[in-house]
């Protein structure tokens, strides 16, 4: 990775594997990007078919809509509705999550991935714990399947990050994860970026457009839950021999 050379504008893609994922995790930090001029993307690889037939998953039934097309309709809004206050450009992929037990094919998902991060001068990805199937899922698609030349960093994934599990992980071992070591052949520096509180204001008020994934999440909207979403510190990393771009670099 190469530090930008014109100033601290980028083109900057975001690969969020649900419609929540990116504004969870990085909120604040593409708020900041597209105050200071960068053009931030976030593409959702599991934003489910919107032309799919037959009930919602079980992750869905609380939202008490009759239909999967329904559901989806509902959460890209939801999404656009977030992303849209943040500055945010949305990209939705037809492709359902885990929820529904239906075969991938990783050469069909690539397919409509590709041109959205190939627009990109930088990539981030979900990178810690990874503990979920989806989130495994992307990052190993797009490691194995990316053009190098293209820059990649890591964001640490909420609220994966900051269960008790995950924090006492991070504390005793690290945030290491073996297949990005293995994918790049090093590890990773992590470090907490650093927002101010008009980026923290603006991301309680993107969560908060969330309605019907909040109680799946365990939260109920109020704003002291939104809150302790937001409050979270997010986390990014890059490749230990490289540094952050300009546009991400600590301050």
């Amino acid at each position: 990775m190469t530090p930008d050379t014109h100033g601290s504008a980028m083109s900057i893609v975001v690969v969020s594997p649900h419609l929540d994922d990116a504004v969870l995790s990085l909120g604040a930090t593409m708020h900041r990007l597209v105050a200071d001029g960068s053009a931030v993307t976030a593409v959702t690889v599991f934003a489910g078919d919107p032309d799919r037939d037959g009930a919602p998953s079980a992750w869905d039934v609380p939202r008490g809509l009759a239909t999967a097309a329904e559901v989806v309709a509902a959460r890209r809004a939801e999404d656009a509705t977030a992303l849209g206050s943040l500055g945010v450009r949305p990209v939705w992929l037809p492709f359902d999550d885990d929820a529904h037990l239906v075969a991938r094919d990783p050469d069909a998902i690539w397919h409509d991935l590709e041109p959205v991060l190939a627009e990109a001068q930088l990539v981030l990805l979900p990178g810690w714990p990874l503990v979920h199937g989806d989130h495994r899922y992307t990052t190993r698609l797009v490691l194995a399947r990316i053009d190098r030349r293209i820059p990649a960093m890591f964001y640490g994934e909420m609220p994966y990050a900051w269960k008790p599990v995950s924090a006492a992980r991070a504390l005793l071992r690290g945030r290491s994860n073996g297949e990005i070591v293995h994918a790049l052949g090093e590890d990773l520096t992590w470090y907490a970026v650093r927002v101010n509180a008009a980026d923290l204001s603006a991301k309680y008020d993107a969560l908060a457009g969330y309605v019907g994934e909040l109680p799946a999440l365990g939260f109920d909207g109020r704003p002291s839950g939104v809150r302790s979403l937001g409050l979270r510190r997010e986390m990014l990393a890059h490749p230990a021999s490289a540094h952050a771009p300009q546009a991400l670099a600590r301050r």
